[in-house]
């Protein structure tokens, strides 16, 4: 998992490069491979209802990402990798929960 995180992250940085450059073919590219990677079964590391709604907006996300890109319209683009890292930091959040939860 923690391999697979570290692409995602990857992806993102490269989005994030994208936006800085106003590189939209970079961001679409980026924004296709994270969703692509929301199909892998590693993704759902957890079977709950709230993982799955993290995991929904995540893709969302990803695909409005994708869409202010191929329209060119980098304000929406930066909106939409704001949205993704906290969606990002909200997931990361909630599974650190869980895990300390089963720790305890």
């Amino acid at each position: 998992i923690h391999t697979f995180m570290r692409l995602q992250l990857a992806h993102s940085q490269q989005v994030l490069e994208g936006i800085v450059l106003e590189d939209f073919e970079m961001i679409t590219k980026h924004a296709a491979a994270m969703s692509v990677l929301l199909e892998d079964e590693k993704w759902m590391v957890f079977q709950t209802p709230e993982y799955r709604t993290h995991s929904n907006i995540f893709n969302e996300v990803c695909r409005d990402l994708k869409k202010a890109a191929e329209r060119r319209n980098i304000d929406a683009a930066t909106l939409a990798y704001m949205e993704m890292t906290m969606s990002c930091v909200k997931c990361h959040k909630y599974t650190r929960g869980i895990r300390m939860a089963s720790v305890r």
